[in-house]
């Protein structure tokens, strides 16, 4: 999996001299590039970015997980588990404020249960915000580490120079930022051509009994 590292390199390959780019400024370029990257991928395809958090003695407000970002994708939601802890797929109603019913509201930085017994617990995917890059050594990935899940392939390095070349242009002022954002636009509009979208499965009822 690639890091900083790795693509600054590619990058230092294509430029002339790259001695005056700091490391906290190609930082920068990196967090620009590929947040515009994870949002165009957030299209194709949400559901390779999806995260999971658990909630135990699900009443009252629990703090939402730290990069929580969005319930607004398919495959988001609050799924109840039974007691032994095997996930089912009864799925939570939102809910708001005050409301008795069973459910769950949101509100910035806490998911709120409502009409749940404390003894039940409960499974939230949802979609994380992009996490900023703080050092060279982080891998270009959804939590920045080699666990985490890759935004591109190792092969399409060349998209993340690209969009570093743009916003070095614009550093530089030296008047390319047009040629390099329309490079990047177009490699940026082929990995969303190729990209893995799930597809849409639909279950059948069941009709074997009645027969």
């Amino acid at each position: 999996m690639l890091t900083l590292t790795n693509v600054f390199a590619h990058f230092t390959r294509r430029k002339r001299d790259t001695s005056d780019v700091a490391d906290l400024t190609f930082i920068d370029w990196m967090n620009s590039t590929v947040n515009e990257v994870y949002t165009m991928l957030l299209g194709c395809d949400p559901s390779s970015f999806l995260a999971s958090a658990s909630y135990t003695a699900v009443t009252g407000a629990q703090a939402l997980p730290a990069y929580f970002g969005s319930l607004a994708y398919d495959g988001c939601g609050v799924w109840v588990k039974q007691a032994d802890g095997t996930q089912t797929d009864e799925r939570l109603a939102m809910t708001n404020f005050g409301n008795q019913t069973r459910g769950y509201w949101i509100d910035g930085t806490n998911i709120n249960f409502t009409g749940m017994d404390a003894s039940e617990s409960v499974t939230l995917k949802y979609i994380p915000k992009f996490r900023p890059f703080t050092l060279m050594a982080d891998y270009v990935s959804s939590d920045k580490t080699l666990t985490g899940k890759p935004y591109i392939p190792d092969e399409d390095i060349e998209l993340l120079t690209a969009g570093c070349d743009v916003q070095y242009a614009i550093w530089d002022m030296s008047g390319d930022e047009g040629i390099a954002a329309q490079r990047f636009n177009s490699l940026l509009n082929s990995l969303a051509d190729s990209f893995k979208t799930t597809p849409k499965a639909f279950s059948l009822p069941d009709n074997s009994s009645s027969y």
